[in-house]
């Protein structure tokens, strides 16, 4: 209701994008048991004990890219560069860096940039400076020859396990994939910092620096720059850790994970943010967005809009020095005081339809009829009284066996249905899909190299032999020269090269 003062929409309710919409990731979260089985005990009870503990309890996820673009496309339009809003069940929900922090886990906190400055504003992806001296033994060992690694490339040898090369190499490239691949990737094929490889010379300052704060800056700020326009699209990408998105949802709404018909510990109503996401972590995380979208639809879930409220993440907020937005503090205001949200208290808002109209885009939409075919002339008597259609022609032809209409519908809202099964389980398989092309490729990758190994053997082999024999030959050669030519050997085999008859005539 515009007389509350709350911020607008950014699609119109019940117009927003339809259809199967996705957001891009550009991590991989099956990267993290790969990672965790390629490090020794030590070091990986070193990482468990850091910033990155929680992180690496997320390789049994499902990263969601169609749920997130679900909330995304209810979002909120506000004057925030830090802070996002969507809603869900009608209700509010926050993303800023402290319900970041309290879902990752990872230190958000003000540090020292990677060239002195203060890091208020993450680091960055500027023009590369070059390596710099004292990271060059660092790159040499790590990359041996690659001018341009990237966490893919990383990768392909970490799935070797332990057989790569020695611990602290894979201790640093896996620092390096949490980092440049996981929380800060900016592309499909991120190019590893030299400035960050620079950093591995002292590990310990590594574990402590606040990548949280870069990965949240560099996700909210990607995030920030897609309007209406990138959401009606099939897909749109989204730099850096998009995940903690659906993590922050689930934490204020543990419905939207909570499974029917058995007792589910999310289910408790009592449970505090930190014990709802330090649940949430330590299960395989899949989020069907069939369900959840049927629990935001019926609006009746109990949704915590503020998951972190204390003031330690408050000063991580006030460190970023946002801009001000009085409809933000309004809102705010009505949460705290209990305020029944509900669907319809939300206005403003474009329609996706029309987004796509002044694209160029043709007018689609998930209830129209447009792709049903069109009807022929009917005849009652000859079909028993039921409407009859024709598949449509582009030619404007129709020369196909007619069919019933009413079989023609039943066709659609089964293909409805088969689509909505399938985007429950679509993101499960693509993302098992990966995790196992990335093994198969380094187990190929082994058993060449294998080969390679066992090849170069028997070439070697090969030549050593054939160079004794050759040698062999040789010799007899000689031999049998020397003896041709020798007149003092005498016969041989009743052979005397002085004789041009042979040792016995008849008479």
């Amino acid at each position: 209701m515009d007389e509350l003062g709350l911020p607008l929409r950014m699609f119109e309710a019940g117009s927003e994008p339809s259809g199967r919409k996705r957001v891009n990731n550009y991590f991989n979260l099956r990267w993290i048991d790969i990672i965790k089985s390629a490090l020794e005990e030590e070091d990986l009870e070193m990482l468990n004990e850091s910033q990155f503990r929680r992180v690496l309890q997320m390789g049994s996820h499902t990263f969601s890219v169609m749920f997130l673009h679900y909330c995304l496309s209810r979002q909120l339009l506000t004057a925030k560069e830090y802070e996002l809003w969507w809603i869900f069940v009608g209700k509010p929900i926050r993303y800023a860096i402290q319900d970041f922090a309290l879902v990752t886990g990872l230190n958000c906190g003000d540090g020292v940039g990677l060239t002195g400055e203060a890091a208020e504003k993450g680091i960055g992806r500027g023009k590369a400076s070059g390596k710099g001296k004292s990271s060059m033994s660092i790159w040499d060992d790590l990359f041996r020859g690659e001018e341009k690694p990237t966490p893919g490339w990383i990768m392909e040898r970490l799935v070797k396990g332990k057989k790569y090369k020695d611990r602290l190499t894979r201790l640093r490239l896996s620092l390096l994939v949490l980092v440049e691949g996981i929380l800060c990737p900016t592309c499909g094929t991120t190019k590893i910092r030299p400035e960050i490889v620079s950093m591995l010379g002292d590990l310990d300052a590594f574990m402590k620096y606040p990548w949280g704060r870069e990965s949240f800056i560099l996700t909210v700020r990607s995030t920030k720059a897609r309007s209406a326009v990138n959401y009606v699209k099939d897909t749109m990408a989204i730099q850096g850790f998009t995940h903690a998105m659906v993590l922050v949802t689930v934490t204020a709404c543990p419905s939207i994970i909570i499974k029917t018909g058995g007792a589910d510990p999310l289910a408790d109503s009592t449970l505090s943010s930190e014990e709802i996401i330090s649940r949430v972590v330590d299960r395989k995380v899949v989020v069907n967005i069939v369900s959840a979208k049927t629990v935001d639809q019926l609006g009746q879930a109990y949704v915590r809009s503020l998951i972190s409220t204390d003031e330690e993440g408050e000063d991580l907020y006030r460190g970023l020095g946002d801009k001000e937005d009085t409809s933000v503090d309004t809102m705010v205001a009505l949460i705290d005081d209990d305020y029944p949200f509900e669907h319809n208290t939300w206005s403003g808002g474009v329609k996706a339809d029309e987004v796509k109209l002044k694209k160029g885009h043709a007018q689609t939409s998930e209830s129209s009829d447009e792709n049903v075919p069109e009807p022929v002339e009917k005849d009652n008597a000859h079909h028993g009284g039921v409407e009859w259609w024709l598949p449509r022609d582009p030619r404007g032809k129709s020369s196909l066996t007619p069919v019933p209409r009413m079989v023609v519908r039943v066709s659609i809202l089964m293909s409805k249905h088969y689509l909505a099964a399938a985007d429950d389980n679509e993101e499960k398989v693509i993302a098992m899909y990966e995790g196992y092309i990335l093994s198969l490729k380094g187990h190929f990758n082994s058993e060449v190299g294998g080969l390679r190994t066992d090849l170069q053997a028997a070439t070697s082999a090969i030549a050593h032999l054939e160079s004794k024999v050759t040698g062999e030959f040789d010799k007899i050669n000689q031999l049998l020269k020397s003896r041709l030519r020798g007149a003092d050997m005498g016969p041989t085999y009743g052979f005397s090269p002085e004789r041009h008859s042979p040792p016995f005539q008849s008479e």
